[in-house]
């Protein structure tokens, strides 16, 4: 089972609305709530789901989706925390320390569903380091055409001292975190 910060300690009954989404070899139920909350259990079977669901008063039409949908929702997600986290700083509601771990752990978890949705295995990442960099490797292989382009047009990517465009054939870079966020941000829809 997973919740986001949102639906944490909420009643699974008070959600606004569910959704089935099965795969090939298991099936999720998710609850959404108007404030961007978000619940979601997996199970082995489709009926299992459907019985969860039924279970909280949900009578849902499934909903297939890909891998490629899930990071997008993975982006979404992060996208939205990012605003939110900024959002809160601004008006008072959170301190420094706090902007900065939440605002760490969107930008972290965004280009991370950034680079899956196309195609690229990034190697995991757990902080912005002392110079205000993340350091970026692809895990297998390299970043490809698509995540160098989006890379190059967002970016000022540095591989060692410099700083220089990425090739398809790039496997790491460091990206101060400002330009992160403006990448992440490019993609918000």
């Amino acid at each position: 089972m997973y919740a986001n910060d949102l639906a944490l300690g909420r009643s699974h009954y008070t959600a606004d609305s569910a959704t089935l989404v099965t795969f090939p070899d298991c099936a999720r139920s998710e609850l959404h709530w108007k404030d961007g909350a978000l619940v979601y259990e997996l199970f082995d079977t489709r009926e299992e789901a459907i019985q969860n669901l039924n279970r909280l008063g949900f009578y849902p039409e499934p909903n297939t989706q890909n891998e490629e949908d899930l990071m997008n929702t993975e982006l979404k997600e992060a996208i939205f925390y990012l605003k939110k986290a900024n959002e809160d700083f601004a008006a008072g509601k959170l301190t420094s320390m706090q902007h900065a771990a939440a605002r760490e752990a969107a930008l972290i978890k965004g280009v991370t569903a950034l680079a899956a949705s196309m195609g690229v295995t990034l190697d995991p990442m757990f902080r912005i380091d002392a110079r205000g960099e993340l350091h970026i490797a692809a895990k297998k292989g390299n970043f490809g055409p698509e995540f160098s382009d989006a890379l190059n047009a967002h970016c000022r990517a540095r591989l060692g001292v410099a700083t220089v465009p990425m090739a398809d054939t790039s496997t790491w870079c460091y990206i101060n975190h400002f330009d992160i966020e403006k990448l992440v941000l490019a993609f918000d829809k």
